[in-house]
């Protein structure tokens, strides 16, 4: 094979910028400007630290649900400690799950909180887009919830619209998916809920549900940020007690 002259070489170079442009996997230099490493203090020491510093501003955070509810249950308690600190979040609940009266009662600040119940899964995506595009929310919760597990999942493409919208908009984004609906390549970083240990208060039948403990495990991240676990503990209403102590 003869090798490629300086003309033949430019233009070979120049197709594969037209097909990265047009696939749009091409970064361009007003996007890597608004890439900042920014963090949002939950004021969760453990997870602060296991962030790197707090909750990133502009990659997508994946959580995934685990055991029991436990990453709804992190995104709740995560939702409270913002709300308290006076930030605005929008939740996307493609569940339909909210109670806020159980919010409410852990907590949660309800008149800083920005909820949207979109009826299906490409409502969902395009809900949480306008959410992150607004400018108005410094963290937006997407929870796919039941849709993720009745629809079809989204495409690359529509995971890579909303990942570059949470960058450009330097918006925290948190993603509750399920193990065929997730932002998977297109998240910075990946958490994921293990070891979760029921708390009881008392003994016999007279012992009471207190909540659970858990480790919150980073499976995987793009951001340089070293691996590890954070242990959390979560009080009840947050998780639903386990059969066996009801």
């Amino acid at each position: 094979m003869q090798p490629l002259n300086t003309s033949e070489k430019a233009e070979a170079l120049a197709e594969v910028m037209a097909t990265l442009r047009a696939r749009r996997d091409l970064i361009s230099s007003d996007e890597l400007t608004q890439r900042r490493s920014d963090h949002l203090t939950t004021e969760i020491p453990e997870l602060d630290a296991l962030l790197g510093g707090g909750f990133p501003m502009g990659p997508v955070v994946e959580l995934a649900r685990g055991r029991q509810s436990a990453g709804t249950a992190v995104a709740l308690r995560l939702i409270q400690r913002l709300t308290t600190l006076g930030h605005l979040v929008a939740l996307c609940d493609g569940g339909n799950a909210f109670d806020a009266e159980t919010a409410a009662r852990i907590g949660v600040d309800l008149d800083r909180l920005f909820l949207a119940q979109p009826p299906t899964l490409q409502a969902a995506l395009r809900s949480t887009y306008a959410l992150v595009t607004s400018g108005g929310f410094p963290l937006v919760v997407l929870d796919l919830g039941s849709l993720a597990d009745r629809e079809r999942p989204p495409s690359s493409s529509s995971w890579l619209r909303l990942a570059r919208a949470a960058e450009l908009a330097h918006v925290g984004l948190l993603v509750l998916g399920s193990e065929r609906c997730t932002p998977g390549s297109f998240a910075g970083i990946c958490l994921s809920p293990e070891g979760v240990r029921p708390q009881f208060s008392g003994r016999g039948r007279n012992r009471l549900f207190k909540g659970v403990e858990l480790s919150l495990a980073l499976t995987r991240n793009k951001l340089g940020i070293p691996p590890g676990r954070a242990r959390l503990k979560l009080e009840a209403p947050l998780l639903e007690p386990p059969e066996r102590a009801r």
